[in-house]
């Protein structure tokens, strides 16, 4: 079983470092045919081996929201702003830290998700 853990634990740390060295290498390409694509002024390019690279750009929009709700009520619209009731979690801590509220009470209000991760890396033993 260990001989077996061995074996995985090294190819995986190869296969792993291999892919990560690939991924910075298709990021690099990446941003470089998209600048030769700009220089051009092209959006779509075949090579003579049948590979087909489209760019296309969108744009994705994103509110700002504390700047949209002043400029909601600089406009009147408050109708358009709701409010949302939220955990004073400084507040909550206060108030198990000091047993005003037993934290045993609240236990099934958390949600929990348990989170396996594996890290990989050179050690000094070879």
């Amino acid at each position: 079983m260990k001989k077996d853990l061995e074996a995985l634990v090294n190819d995986y740390h190869k296969y792993n470092t291999e892919v990560k060295e690939l991924q910075k290498k298709v990021k690099d390409l990446n941003k470089n045919i998209k600048t030769n694509f700009k220089e051009l002024g092209i959006s779509e390019y075949a090579s003579k081996n049948g590979v087909k690279i489209t760019i296309t750009e969108t744009e994705r929009v994103t509110p700002n929201e504390d700047k949209m709700l002043q400029r909601l009520k600089d406009m009147g619209y408050t109708d358009c702003i709701t409010t949302k009731e939220i955990i004073d979690v400084a507040k909550l801590e206060d108030a198990i830290y000091t047993h005003k509220i037993d934290a045993t009470k609240l236990s099934d209000c958390n949600d929990v998700k348990k989170v396996v991760t594996m890290r990989c890396k050179y050690t000094s033993n070879k």
